[in-house]
């Protein structure tokens, strides 16, 4: 794994993070609704050929002597999850969806 030193921006959350752990304050969440019959296996090969081609989505962080370092992974390699919610009546649903994704949302 390949170590570099975090930007001033990278540090300054990095900090508030040290100040406030497990702060969702900076999580962006965003939703996509299809229409269509969905093909999973090619959504996952194409979220995972994303995470390949960028660092930025392989980056984590650790503290190396009091100070944040990025961890770029060689590789990543993330799991579809699908969650099927046929078995709830239609109207529930979206209620449901809702539900876990501000659950997510929460997540550091």
């Amino acid at each position: 794994m390949l170590s570099f030193p975090a930007s001033f921006a990278q540090q300054r959350l990095w900090f508030l993070d040290q100040l406030s752990p497990g702060n969702q304050f900076y999580n962006v969440a965003s939703s996509l609704r299809f229409t269509f019959p969905l093909n999973e296996t090619a959504l996952e090969k194409s979220l995972n050929e994303i995470i390949r081609r960028h660092e930025a989505l392989r980056t984590t962080f650790a503290s190396l002597d009091g100070s944040p370092v990025q961890i770029i992974a060689p590789e990543l390699h993330l799991p579809l999850i699908i969650i099927n919610l046929r078995n709830l009546p239609h109207a529930e649903r979206e209620q449901e969806t809702m539900r876990m994704a501000a659950e997510e949302t929460r997540e550091p």
